[in-house]
């Protein structure tokens, strides 16, 4: 699980959260591979992700995920609506 320090201005100590994008139902980028696609879960300190628009899914290390750009989320979310624009 990839974990992101925050400053906790009020007690000026650092503080462990985690990354929003790395939740099921967010999309992430496959550094590895350049490749995005949707969380769809996690076991044994691995991610899984499924291309948008369905596929099959792979796996990639948590530390080798990174959220997606404004583009790439566009794109995604454009190949993971069906024609007629619902889901």
């Amino acid at each position: 699980m990839r974990v992101v320090k925050k400053n906790d201005p009020e007690r000026g100590a650092e503080r462990s959260v985690e990354a929003s994008y790395m939740r099921s139902g967010r999309y992430a980028v496959d550094m590895d591979t350049g490749s995005v696609g949707e969380i769809v879960g996690r076991y044994a300190g691995s991610v899984f992700l499924r291309p948008p628009g369905g596929g099959r899914e792979w796996v990639v290390a948590p530390h080798r995920l990174r959220p997606p750009t404004e583009p790439e989320l566009r794109r995604a979310e454009m190949y993971g609506t069906p024609i007629g624009g619902e889901r």
